[in-house]
């Protein structure tokens, strides 16, 4: 029996088996891809690049008093007068803000460059942006150019603005379904690594010093030529090259670079569905043609996944994470820490964005999205809560225990933040078709930014007008709001297809057709029955496969063809309706 399967069945079928009489049969199962180290290589590198880069966020934190005075110095020299205290307020918080400002324009810029260059060579050029932005930073202090330094964060923050959305859509499309939330996983610890490694280079003891302070700054230089290289010798999205550039050879070339052979016919299969169910859309979108804002603004199958993914960006930055990693040293000083005490915290908070994902990496494919953002969202929510009333005790009784407890509390908010955005790229690639994907994932990086950038600039004068407990209210009351929405809108995306996905936001009588169960014929000439399908939408799919099943000590042969799906019975009609469900099931 096994002699009359291909290794494409094999594979499809997971390979599993069991023995009958002496002989091997395969058993229906979950399909298994195999993937190949170039794929994890690519996904870490892709991280380094885009995710990592949010270090150039939390770069300035333990080294603002000796860039303020450095500013200060510089400004001084270009215009002949000092610069006092409220001065210096709103340009160290331009300075802070010029990368968020530089995200926007970079996630603008994210469609044209991915449907354009493709996701391989958009992440090539942002990668080369990066590496300008951070010689730049780097150069500034030996040109003493406070100017040069502010565009150096504005190159920085345009790269990273444009790869975020680059990087999610790449890894996306090269991860088979069971490894997509690994990956994306993976990319926030990347985030979380890049973090930490911003506040370690920037201790006293390192790098956060008046003279070397300029070498911190060009470590993203290192990191992204490494991305540069590595991403360069690969290969190109395979779902890229065959929906939109029309190139199946490229695409099963790029296959075969990030996975086993045995899997690549299987994936071109999964593709060409796709391609069947995105050209059964309505209003004609779908193989590969280019999508319009407007319809993914007022089309229902693209606008409700389109609020979706713009809350969770809300719920994350206004979670005040931005405040937070750009000035939780001056929240730690604020709230009563020595300034040597608030920079070691500042450590472990990144600390935790790096193990918080850790864990996440290891649940995303058992509980699912949803469940970790929600918890993500309620950790954040609550140790806020926290947050306020032990910065309000602090400093109104003067109780040092208090003051201390904010360190906790803030571990904790980091914990909740790093679980929600470990999902937010990885739900939003996955809400879409490849139609929308780019103009989709630009519109939300935009806003992600957009919401980042308002939050960097309002932040400092929001606290010196109403006092530092409540300048956490406006974070806590955007939690519980995005909490409350994505309970009831967010559905569950763990290993669903894209028709299964399209499906439960598509209007009610615009559904793509589905495969309908026709008739079962009784009469079949030496086999049990003929399931007669409808393949609508699986005419270029199904073609022939043949494999064999054994359920309770009966073995059936399955064949299924365009014609219906043949099964036969060595025990009359036994068990067909078991069978029938596993059969369709696949089909489906």
């Amino acid at each position: 029996m096994e002699s009359n399967l291909t290794s494409l069945q094999r594979v499809a079928f997971g390979g599993a088996s069991l023995e009958k009489e002496g002989q091997k049969v395969v058993v229906e199962t979950m399909p298994m891809l195999k993937v190949k180290l170039n794929l994890l290589i690519t996904v870490c590198a892709v991280g380094l690049g885009a995710q990592f880069q949010f270090y150039s966020n939390s770069v300035i934190n333990n080294v603002a008093v000796e860039l303020q005075h450095w500013i200060n110095e510089s400004y001084t020299a270009h215009y002949g007068v000092s610069l006092i205290d409220s001065e210096m307020t709103v340009l160290w918080s331009l300075t802070s803000a010029a990368l968020q400002i530089g995200a926007v324009v970079g996630a603008l810029m994210t469609r044209p460059i991915a449907e354009r260059l493709g996701r391989r060579g958009g992440l090539i050029t942002t990668g080369c942006l990066c590496s300008l932005g951070s010689v730049l930073t780097v150069i500034a202090k030996f040109a003493n150019s406070f100017e040069l330094f502010i565009v150096g964060r504005l190159l920085l923050g345009i790269s990273l603005g444009g790869s975020l959305g680059l990087a999610s859509m790449f890894v996306s499309e090269l991860a088979p379904v069971q490894y997509r939330g690994m990956c994306g996983s993976i990319l926030q610890i990347m985030l979380g690594i890049g973090s930490t490694l911003s506040l370690v280079a920037t201790l006293p003891e390192v790098f956060g010093s008046d003279q070397l302070w300029p070498v911190a700054m060009g470590v993203p230089l290192v990191t992204s030529l490494l991305q540069v290289m590595i991403v360069w010798y690969g290969e190109e999205s395979p779902r890229f090259l065959f929906l939109t550039r029309k190139d199946e050879l490229a695409a099963r070339k790029s296959l075969s670079y990030y996975r086993k052979q045995m899997s690549v016919e299987l994936q071109i299969r999964q593709i060409e569905k796709e391609v069947v169910i995105d050209s059964q859309l309505p209003n004609g979108q779908g193989s590969g043609q280019p999508s319009l804002l407007k319809q993914l603004l007022t089309q229902r199958q693209y606008s409700r996944p389109l609020l979706i993914s713009v809350l969770i960006a809300f719920g994350v930055q206004f979670s005040g994470i931005a405040a937070v990693l750009a000035f939780s040293k001056t929240m730690f000083v604020a709230a009563g820490l020595s300034a040597a005490t608030a920079k070691y915290a500042s450590v472990g908070l990144g600390l935790c964005s790096v193990l918080t994902p850790v864990i996440s990496t290891a649940l995303i494919e058992r509980v699912g999205r949803k469940v970790i953002l929600l918890s993500g969202l309620t950790v954040t929510a609550g140790s806020l809560v926290l947050l306020m009333v032990c910065v309000e005790v602090g400093l109104q009784l003067d109780s040092y225990p208090a003051r201390v407890a904010t360190v906790p509390c803030l571990f904790l908010f980091q914990v909740g933040f790093a679980l929600t955005s470990s999902i937010i790229w990885i739900v939003v690639s996955e809400l879409f078709p490849q139609s929308v994907r780019s103009v989709a994932v630009a519109v939300v990086s935009f806003l992600f930014f957009t919401f980042q950038m308002v939050v960097v600039l309002a932040y400092l004068p929001f606290k010196e007008a109403v006092g530092l407990s409540c300048s956490y209210l406006p974070f806590l009351i955007s939690e519980l709001l995005v909490m409350a929405l994505l309970y009831k809108l967010l559905p569950e995306t763990k290993g669903k297809s894209i028709e299964e996905i399209t499906a439960f936001f598509a209007p009610d009588g615009q559904l793509p057709p589905q495969p309908k169960i026709s008739s079962i014929s009784k009469e079949c000439e030496s086999c049990v029955a003929i399931i007669h399908v409808e393949p609508v939408l699986y005419q270029k799919v199904m073609n022939y496969f043949h494999f064999n099943i054994i359920r309770d000590n009966v073995t059936f042969n399955i064949h299924i063809s365009k014609e219906g799906i043949h099964y036969y019975s060595d025990k009359a009609d036994r068990n067909k309706q078991a069978v029938l469900g596993i059969v369709l099931q696949w089909v489906k």
